[in-house]
């Protein structure tokens, strides 16, 4: 798994991932499939301003810059239920706004469809059903840019958080005793065991992600082990101990929450002291909750967003974060106060700007996505209905009878009725 490029931007990062890959798409109303993917084009055309005037041989040309991509994506459905699968997601076509697709090669994309063509031989190939689409990648009304450019805004500007991270971390850490170094290597060794506990299950949902968040692990023990510590090199593994497992899952709120247990594990750990060891203990923590905060912007643009308010409260969710670790930073360093002025802590020196930065750009990059996502209605049922019969209120038709099971997560008798007091949950389409 790439670490500081981005899937968002450059798809899979090497040519083995991007060969026999599957490709996900998601309907505006919230329907996941997935499909075999081979290999497609794309192309965009130059906006051009073209004049003429009489008397005159040839054009005036003015360059307008570019038009949106467009996307001729072929999957197939294999399988034996191939075409069930094709002709659920040739009616989820019927849904209004944008689709989420993660791309094998091109990373995460916000598409509009144009155009779908089911190819439907059950003599030449019965095992396959092939569907070709055709996509523009619109840009949002409001910031100007498609949703795969403001998901890259917030890797660029998370990388730019990092780089003051660890360079603030090197200039300010005091490493002139074997206790100030031990200060610093016994505070990152707790704070990884703590990761592991914390996000630990969910690197280990991609054997990928795994070896990655494993790497960094190793290389903590060894800046720990030699002869002298190098600052930048332990602030370095320990972000990529925070940051990668999150690559393993998809899962926004989880991860967030996630993230959140493991800045108040360090929140609590933080010293109370004020000794250049605890200044050290201090600096080490903060780095940490540097990665965690990082972590958090890219658990946002790489998740899977179902409702308005899934997108909403993961937005206040970063902001919380970010208040929750100022302020216990602003409260260490207030311990400092009384030394002079070259033996204090001081808190977010180079990364409060750069952190302020990352948040507002995954902020609009939600903001910017929740403006195709559905809304979510739920409510308790008080008599028996089937769900043929829930369907055809809720929306004057029985054509969503498969989205409604998918929802749900309705098996066995549950398809033909429903008992009353159950919760249904429904999504009511993207504007």
């Amino acid at each position: 798994m790439p670490d500081d490029t981005t899937q968002l931007q450059e798809g899979a990062i090497n040519w083995r991932d991007r060969l026999a890959r599957e490709i996900l798409l998601t309907s505006p109303s919230g329907i996941q499939f997935t499909a075999k993917w081979k290999g497609d084009p794309r192309k965009k055309e130059k906006k051009l301003g073209i004049f003429e005037f009489p008397l005159v041989n040839g054009n005036i040309v003015q360059d307008l810059d570019m038009q949106s991509s467009y996307y001729t994506i072929t999957i197939h459905f294999d399988g034996p239920n191939n075409d069930i699968n094709a002709s659920a997601f040739y009616e989820a076509c019927n849904d209004l706004g944008l689709w989420q697709v993660w791309h094998p090669v091109h990373g995460y994309l916000e598409l509009q469809l144009i155009r779908v063509e089911e190819d439907t031989s059950p003599v030449e190939s019965g095992g396959i059903t092939t569907v070709s689409t055709e996509w523009i990648e619109p840009i949002d009304e409001i910031f100007l840019e498609t949703g795969r450019q403001l998901g890259g805004h917030v890797d660029d500007l998370m990388a730019e958080y990092a780089g003051a991270s660890i360079m603030q971390y090197e200039d300010n850490v005091w490493l002139d005793t074997f206790g100030e170094e031990t200060a610093c290597s016994s505070t990152a060794s707790k704070i990884a065991a703590e990761t592991a506990i914390i996000l630990g299950d969910v690197a280990s949902e991609n054997d990928e992600v795994f070896q990655s968040w494993q790497s960094s692990q190793a290389g903590l023990d060894d800046v720990i082990a030699a002869d002298e510590l190098d600052a930048g090199s332990l602030a370095g593994n320990l972000r990529g101990i925070i940051q990668t497992p999150i690559l393993g899952s998809t899962d926004i709120q989880d991860r967030l929450e996630r993230l959140e247990e493991l800045i108040d594990s360090i929140i609590a750990g933080l010293p109370t002291g004020t000794s250049k060891i605890d200044a050290n203990r201090a600096m080490t923590a903060e780095t940490a909750m540097d990665s965690a905060l990082g972590a958090a912007c890219r658990v946002v643009t790489t998740g899977d967003l179902l409702t308005r308010g899934e997108a909403v409260e993961a937005a206040q969710k970063l902001l919380d974060l970010l208040d929750k670790i100022t302020k216990a930073l602003d409260e260490i360093q207030e311990q400092f106060e009384e030394l002079r002025a070259e033996l204090q802590y001081y808190s977010q020196t180079a990364t409060y700007q750069s952190a302020l930065d990352a948040i507002s750009a995954a902020v609009a990059f939600l903001l910017a996505t929740a403006f195709n996502l559905a809304i979510e209605k739920r409510y308790i049922l008080a008599e028996p209905k089937t769900p043929y019969q829930i369907v055809i209120e809720e929306f004057g038709t029985e054509d969503r009878i498969d989205e409604f099971i998918s929802w749900n997560k309705l098996s066995g008798d549950q398809i033909l009725l429903l008992p009353a007091g159950y919760e249904v949950v429904l999504y009511v389409g993207a504007a």
